[in-house]
């Protein structure tokens, strides 16, 4: 990723290829327009239900209003986990929308770091890309994430349909 001026953020930090920011100008970031689509949609389920639901609730609620949008949102996507090349697991992400953002739903307090952790996970497990971390809390907030290269669109995301990647249940009953 090129250099980016620390002047447009309130904050930024820089971890290990992960950049995290919390307010640019959205036109200068990768997927701005899917971005701000997506966002749109997070405040319109909350101005609808407001705050006190389950993830499930939001995550179903946010689902309706992409799709109500035009765009392609899939929930509860299972992304494959491997270690040292062998599949050792998967994740569920909350919802992947048009194959290239993940979306991470919280209905907390506020976020912590394990909920941006458990974001960047999905994104390293998915081969990079970009990721929302929405909490539909009493206070909304969201924050973007970025691992590698954002434009590569989550390239490690698979159908478990294709006969390279077996089922990854049966794979692991075989190893226990």
């Amino acid at each position: 990723m090129g250099q980016i001026s620390r002047r447009r953020f309130k904050s930024l930090r820089d971890s290990g290829g992960t950049t995290v920011a919390t307010s640019v100008a959205m036109t200068q970031l990768s997927h701005a327009d899917l971005t701000h689509k997506i966002i749109g949609g997070f405040f319109k389920v909350h101005n609808e239900l407001g705050h006190g639901f389950s993830e499930k609730i939001y995550r179903r609620a946010l689902a309706i209003v992409l799709r109500e949008m035009g765009l392609e949102a899939t929930e509860e996507r299972r992304i494959k986990v491997f270690f040292h090349g062998a599949l050792i697991g998967t994740v569920w992400v909350d919802i992947v929308v048009d194959g290239r953002i993940i979306i991470e739903i919280k209905a907390t307090k506020e976020l912590e770091t394990r909920d941006e952790s458990q974001l960047l996970n999905y994104l390293a497990c998915a081969g990079g890309g970009v990721g929302l971390l929405v909490n539909f809390g009493r206070t909304l907030s969201y924050r973007r994430f970025v691992m590698g290269n954002p434009d590569a669109n989550l390239p490690n995301l698979t159908s478990f349909t294709d006969p390279e990647f077996p089922d990854v249940d049966t794979d692991l009953e075989s190893i226990s």
